[in-house]
């Protein structure tokens, strides 16, 4: 089933322009090299956006709002605990900061760049973005064109009831026009060391809104906890859909994929920041 997927999806990304001044979704053999994912980047530069949906996952700085996502639009949600205390929070921000969510990684990356404006010089807040992951045909890779949007480091935390009960740091990007899916992703690290706990966590439940509003959950149930005070987190929100008549086709397939791409940036995470605060456990519980 995977292949015959992998196979489809190949079929119908032959079918993209493959012009050499455009950067649009590619897929290659093999992982792409340095050269490669770097002249990529240099070709999306005066690209838009492919959707007016820029900055939607942006009201999701509270800690556990979960509005439903527009109509006809995916979204995903993840959260893992990474442990305790300042030490573990600076640790997190610092490798959110770099993108360094994918670190090691065999499948998946997120390679970023500075935009050098002709006037104002190197932007160090608009900066050309390509996701790569690898497909169900483990030697064809596809590499797509995003841009970093909105960001914050160490801004208020915020419990349902507009509360603060710590600080937090995100990162966002959005897909450009030549991408076979449109979307939006942030990243966020967060400390709770208020006096107030956390009534409810979806650790690791990835939660899919149907194109009617209504929300259901893909993977896990999700569970309430009661996070204590000093918990560090890292979670994700996305928002996604196909992109044009090739993009809606495919992206039922791409599912398996998001998922283990939304999955894997959580892994990441949770064992990079191991080191620094030993056991750690879900929110919630594995993914299944």
């Amino acid at each position: 089933m995977r292949y015959s997927r992998a196979v489809l999806v190949l079929l119908l990304s032959a079918m993209l322009p493959q012009h050499h001044g455009v950067a649009g979704t590619r897929f290659c053999f093999g992982r792409p090299s340095p050269k490669r994912i770097s002249r990529f980047l240099e070709r999306q530069k005066r690209k838009e956006y492919n959707h007016k949906n820029i900055g939607w996952t942006k009201g999701q700085q509270t800690l556990n709002t979960h509005p439903v996502a527009p109509r006809g639009w995916k979204r995903v949600e993840l959260r893992r605990e990474l442990g305790e205390g300042e030490r573990v929070y600076d640790l997190a921000k610092t490798m959110l900061l770099e993108w360094k969510m994918h670190e090691g990684s065999a499948h998946n990356g997120i390679v970023i760049m500075p935009t050098i404006d002709e006037r104002e010089g190197t932007n160090p807040i608009r900066r050309e973005l390509a996701t790569l992951a690898r497909t169900y045909l483990r030697f064809i890779w596809v590499l797509n064109p995003c841009r970093t949007g909105y960001h914050g480091v160490d801004e208020p935390l915020l419990d349902d009831n507009g509360n603060v009960i710590g600080i937090s740091s995100y990162v966002s990007y959005a897909t450009l026009r030549g991408h076979l899916l449109q979307g939006e992703e942030r990243m966020r690290v967060g400390w709770i060391r208020g006096e107030q706990q956390s009534q409810e966590s979806n650790s690791s439940a990835i939660i899919s809104s149907s194109s009617n509003g209504s929300s259901s959950n893909s993977s896990s149930s999700c569970q309430e906890t009661n996070s204590g005070n000093n918990t560090v987190f890292f979670d994700v929100v996305s928002i996604s859909r196909g992109s044009g008549v090739i993009g809606s086709l495919v992206f039922p397939l791409c599912a398996r994929m998001q998922d283990r791409f939304f999955t894997e940036q959580v892994d990441t995470m949770q064992k990079k920041a191991m080191p620094m605060h030993g056991s750690l456990s879900d929110v919630a519980g594995e993914a299944k």
